[in-house]
């Protein structure tokens, strides 16, 4: 189903469970991107590791995106180099940890749709463009 969806848009996004399991190897194979949202914990990067192993072996793109960040703090830039040594790519753009987000998903919303300014929006424009950018 998903190469039919492939040659009738520009952009398909589909979201998986984040396991690995059958349902993510055919994703894997169609996408041109596959993101990988990570919060920033040393936990969280290992539990990616099957999936970015798994995306490697499928030879899908991979942006790794870490999620849920306080700035500047050393465990950022920690789990993003550890990332790196897993040979990921890290997304320069890096979501915070916000109460916007938690807010708007209650709500079937995402932050752009709550509001036309402010950190997070900036944070999502950022992650489209660095996404569009990759793309082509």
């Amino acid at each position: 189903e998903s190469e039919k969806l492939k040659k009738r848009f520009d952009f398909v996004i589909i979201d998986t469970p984040p396991k690995i399991d059958s349902d993510l190897r055919p994703a894997l194979r169609v996408a041109d991107l596959v993101l990988v949202p990570v919060a920033s914990s040393h936990v969280d990067l290992w539990a990616t590791e099957g999936v970015l192993d798994l995306a490697r072996r499928e030879k899908a793109e991979v942006l790794l995106v870490l999620n849920r960040t306080r700035p500047n703090t050393r465990l950022g830039a920690e789990v993003a180099e550890k990332a790196e040594q897993l040979g990921a790519v890290v997304a320069t753009t890096q979501i915070a940890n916000r109460v916007t987000y938690a807010e708007t998903l209650g709500q079937g919303l995402g932050a752009i749709e709550r509001s036309r300014s402010g950190p997070a929006v900036a944070e999502m424009a950022a992650l489209t463009d660095e996404v569009l950018g990759r793309m082509g």
